[in-house]
């Protein structure tokens, strides 16, 4: 990292929540650095595009998720030439700026080059900058990534009316602002950096990438291939498997467990959920995380009533549970401790009676063979899903109880060292997001200056 120094010279700004700005610099309100009286303009009334306005073809309707994506393809909702003439004044054009106005307030972002004609909606602010006293550029920047007047919008926004941004707001916002070939300089900078930095980060989430793949790798070749390389092998029918170990053996999973549902009348109603303390804790897709582990941080409670008309798919210790539909599909969770009173929703499948180690088949059933398994049928189906009986009829290889415990052990101790590595460059990433955040705000407020930049 290159040196970056402060100015020669500071000043108080006057304003408390951006505090001192290099001596050359100014500060102004937005709405001295708008370009006309059609400077700033909020989207039409929602009443102006109501639905029987909307068409599948024609002029393009522009919105926040446009901007909170930074995608300006997105979105399938157009008005015929009339309307849109009507509305033309809303229109955007490139080099506009962009800001949101509810829900995740004060994301900005400029109109980019070769978009399709169309206008804002109701949720969008639009800004036209006068180029004399400010570049685009610089001001998204300011907008999206200056500490202060983040913070002094989310301040203004929770305090008018009608929660959000308006107008008003953005037009009374105070900035700083050096002179356009010091603005230049300093966006040419931003870039260069952030470019840097967002290529260390990407590297290093390669390698979280190259970490999980190898904690897969690890329990791929134990269920299959056991821990002993010089082990006799014999070839069996399953393709997707091929050798195993000559003395292990394969049997289908509902010979090794019982394999239970809520299905049917026994399904629930949102009006079934509960509050803590009045039902039992209904597992879910989403309290599995990676490689079989509970996360019960957010449970969802289901009525006592509920609860005990299916007894048999109550939860308890040593039990796993099978994600048989949804984004979640063939998700694996083992249960490793007493969670008290539990049972599951219809997304998961349950495993009880484990006739072998249930951490061996709980991570046996995260095999690549299974997960395989999964998708050909999955894909097959015009929804996503597997059933109780596909998953008890896929095969399970079954090496002696000694071997099964220990290759829980030696995937588990793998898994624990890959997790710290992990950690460590989940850190590493984070320190560098805020270092990146932290530049751009303290370069954009002149709290340290760009290297080589000449003061006016």
């Amino acid at each position: 990292m290159e040196e970056i120094n402060r100015y020669e010279k500071y000043k108080d700004s006057g304003i408390e929540w951006i505090g001192e700005i290099p001596v050359h610099w100014d500060i102004k309100r937005v709405k001295f650095i708008i370009s006309n009286e059609l400077g700033i303009q909020i989207g039409p009334f929602g009443s102006s595009l109501r639905s029987e306005f909307i068409r599948n073809v024609g002029y393009k309707i522009y919105g926040q998720e446009n901007v909170i994506k930074d995608d300006f393809t997105l979105g399938y909702k157009y008005l015929d030439e009339d309307k849109f003439n009507e509305l033309i004044k809303y229109e955007l054009f490139p080099g506009d700026i962009v800001i949101t106005m509810m829900g995740t307030t004060g994301k900005c972002k400029i109109v980019p080059e070769n978009i399709e004609k169309g206008i804002m909606d109701s949720h969008l602010i639009r800004i036209r900058v006068n180029n004399d006293k400010i570049l685009e550029k610089f001001f998204a920047v300011l907008i999206n990534d200056s500490y202060s007047i983040m913070n002094n919008i989310k301040y203004e926004s929770k305090g008018s009316i009608m929660e959000g941004l308006n107008s008003s707001i953005i037009k009374s916002l105070y900035i700083p602002l050096p002179n356009i070939n010091e603005q230049s300089s300093i966006i040419n900078f931003i870039y260069r950096k952030t470019a840097e930095i967002d290529c260390i980060i990407a590297n290093k989430q390669k390698l979280i990438s190259l970490y999980e793949e190898e904690k897969q790798a690890v329990i791929n070749r134990a269920v299959i291939r056991g821990l002993n390389v010089n082990c006799e092998l014999k070839r069996i029918s399953e393709e997707w498997i091929g050798e195993i170990p000559k003395h292990w053996e394969i049997k289908k999973v509902k010979l090794i467990c019982k394999i239970q549902g809520r299905i049917g009348f026994k399904g629930y109603k949102t009006s079934d959920l509960v509050f803590d303390g009045n039902g039992a804790i209904t597992l879910g897709a989403t309290h599995i995380t990676k490689f079989n582990k509970i996360d019960l941080s957010e449970p969802v409670y289901l009525s006592w009533d509920k609860y005990y008309e299916s007894p048999e798919i109550m939860v308890k210790e040593g039990d796993i549970v099978f994600t048989q539909r949804g984004a979640y599909l063939g998700k694996v969770g083992l249960i490793d401790k007493d969670y008290g009173d539990v049972t599951i929703n219809p997304s998961l499948i349950l495993l009880k009676n484990i006739k072998i180690h249930a951490p061996y088949l709980a991570y046996y059933l995260t095999s690549n063979y299974i997960r395989k398994s999964v998708d050909v049928i999955s894909n097959s189906t015009a929804i996503p899903m597997i059933s109780q009986e596909q998953l008890a009829n896929f095969y399970c290889l079954i090496p002696p109880i000694e071997e099964q415990v220990e290759i829980s052990k030696f995937i588990e101790e793998k898994n624990i060292a890959s997790d710290r590595l992990i950690e460590k460059v989940k850190n590493q990433i984070e320190l560098l997001q805020e270092y990146r955040t932290t530049l751009i705000s303290e370069v954009v407020t002149g709290k340290i200056k760009v290297p080589n930049t000449i003061e006016a």
